[in-house]
């Protein structure tokens, strides 16, 4: 059984964006979603991008509180989240 998920995809050609970053709920707070991030950088890394972003919820405090520790920086809403008010968009050199 799995403990955590994730992925990595284009979203220009210097970008990657990290998506469905998700641990059971069993698994928290054991330090799977900082190794799974750093898992996921290490990737996009590989794939040739400069940087990555991402996006999540502005009720997700656990996430929120990720991110800005592992060194990314707070960005406009891009894309598909332009307009909603609960998403909080985030990105990071590589």
């Amino acid at each position: 059984m799995e403990a955590a998920c994730g992925g990595v995809c284009r979203y220009d050609a210097d970008t990657a964006e990290i998506r469905r970053m998700y641990v059971r709920p069993e698994h928290r707070g054991a330090g799977f979603s900082r190794l799974l991030l750093a898992a996921l950088e290490d990737e996009a890394r590989g794939l040739g991008y400069t940087r990555v972003r991402l996006e999540t919820g502005v009720h997700q405090h656990e996430a929120l509180a990720l991110y800005r520790s592992s060194g990314f920086l707070e960005i406009p809403r891009y894309g598909p989240y332009v307009d909603d008010e609960l998403s909080v968009c985030f990105e990071k050199p590589l």
